[in-house]
């Protein structure tokens, strides 16, 4: 299992951007913490690929206080959290999704990005679990509302709230399959009704508009630190980001960008490497 926040470290953000391996079984659990400052995580027991100062970590996980301290420590400490019912829809398992989470704040209502596009929202039981994670509670099931299924040009893979009545969707893509400007979306949960949003590059070119979806597709950062959105988001609540290498033209590691509903461009505040994405190994199997 992999963790993928490092975006978020590097601007000081909490995020619920998180993936898991699709082959893992039983569900993915979600640990929590009781902390606002401290990030959500998505708790594994098999051994997780730090990558880092610690390796080794084979417990559950959340994030730690020594995260917030010293980026470089990667130790985590558990502090409880759920288990996901591996809801099926249109004859696919949550299992196999993105592992996109985010939580209303606030609330006890999650959401929860389903591989066959839809937002599934969950809320937390009445108790949080603590041990063995096999043994904690499972969320609750309460709606799945289909997002972007319009187009037919993206599956959504990440889910985030906006407001108690509103949803954002975003998606990139796994191949190379050329660009496609509609990918994010906003869904009025009383209406139903979807927004979709074009966003371009500031360059409009074929492989700027690519680099741009698959650097601020399919991830969310929920800002936590008012005086982090202060100095370099004024007034946002949330970010873009997720980059990280697929497919030939994808950032080579994490991004970050400043969006709001409506605009036609993503402020760009990382982009690793801006302008020399990785090439993909012909020989990789």
């Amino acid at each position: 299992m992999t963790i993928a926040v490092s975006a978020a470290f590097v601007a000081g953000v909490s995020a619920t951007l998180f993936s898991f391996l699709q082959s893992q079984i039983p569900p993915p659990s979600i640990a929590v913490n009781d902390d606002p400052q401290r990030l959500l995580g998505v708790a594994a027991t098999s051994t997780v690929d730090t990558s880092g100062p610690s390796p080794g970590v084979t417990e559950p996980f959340s994030v730690a206080e020594a995260f917030i301290a010293n980026p470089a420590d990667i130790r985590m400490r558990l502090i409880g959290g759920y288990r996901l019912p591996n809801v099926r829809l249109d004859n696919m398992n949550l299992i196999w999704g993105s592992g996109a989470v985010d939580k209303l704040p606030g609330t006890t209502r999650w959401l929860v990005s389903h591989p066959k596009g839809y937002a599934v929202e969950l809320r937390e039981p009445d108790k949080l679990g603590k041990g063995n994670p096999q043994s904690w509670p499972l969320m609750v099931e309460t709606q799945a509302s289909a997002v972007m299924h319009e187009t037919g040009d993206f599956t959504a893979s990440a889910v985030f709230w906006e407001s108690s009545q509103a949803i954002l969707s975003s998606a990139r893509k796994s191949y190379r399959s050329g660009f496609a400007p509609k990918w994010l979306t906003r869904l009025d949960l009383e209406t139903l009704n979807e927004t979709y949003y074009s966003v371009y590059a500031q360059e409009n070119t074929e492989n700027s508009n690519f680099h741009l979806l698959q650097a601020m597709g399919s991830g969310f950062v929920r800002i936590a630190p008012d005086n982090w959105s202060a100095q370099f988001a004024p007034q946002a609540q949330y970010l873009l980001g997720r980059g990280g290498y697929d497919v030939l033209g994808s950032p080579l590691g994490p991004a970050l960008g400043l969006w709001s509903p409506g605009d036609s461009h993503v402020e760009t505040l990382l982009d690793y490497p801006a302008s020399n994405p990785a090439r993909r190994d012909p020989y990789y199997v």
